[in-house]
């Protein structure tokens, strides 16, 4: 869908007051909150909900920073949200969320560098020769800081190029 279209989405956290129009909603009906967020080591959100937070005195919130993204940050979710449906403590359902964090690593690939190199991730020189030598990165997500490591690169054929693991 991307490639379909000539301009670039572009990707920004919620604001500070975003979050505490949204804590003091739903203050309103029940204080106790999970806010359960993408990776701190990628993306500011985390910082942006604990100042949202800390505007709403009413609301007593959690934050939960899953240390990562896509589906392992969405199991955290999901268990969390079993976690309360069923009447869990929130005590058990942070150590339910921090076991899954634990436990789950992401791997990604792309067979296209374009989004690295306009997102700024890669240096445009860098994704033009990896481009033309067909050289992809293998990319993961380290648990300490949640950011972002290169763990391989593959050539054309598949294999692990030599001597470029990171």
């Amino acid at each position: 869908m991307l490639a379909a279209t000539d301009s670039l989405p572009v990707t920004s956290q919620p604001s500070a007051g975003s979050f505490a129009e949204t804590y003091r909603r739903l203050a309103a009906t029940d204080p106790d909150i999970l806010s359960v967020h993408i990776s701190s080591g990628l993306s500011g959100t985390v910082n942006a909900a604990q100042a949202g937070a800390a505007q709403v005195p009413e609301a007593n919130v959690t934050i939960i920073d899953t240390k990562t993204l896509s589906a392992p940050a969405g199991w955290q979710v999901e268990a969390a949200l079993r976690g309360a449906q069923a009447g869990w403590s929130k005590e058990r359902i942070l150590a339910l969320v921090a076991r899954i964090r634990d436990a789950s690593d992401c791997l990604y690939t792309l067979d296209d560098l374009t989004y690295l190199i306009h997102g700024g991730r890669i240096s445009h020189m860098k994704g033009l020769i990896a481009s033309l030598l067909h050289i992809k990165p293998l990319i993961g997500v380290e648990k300490e800081r949640g950011t972002y490591v290169q763990l391989a690169r593959y050539g054309h054929s598949g294999k692990q190029s030599k001597g470029w693991r990171t």
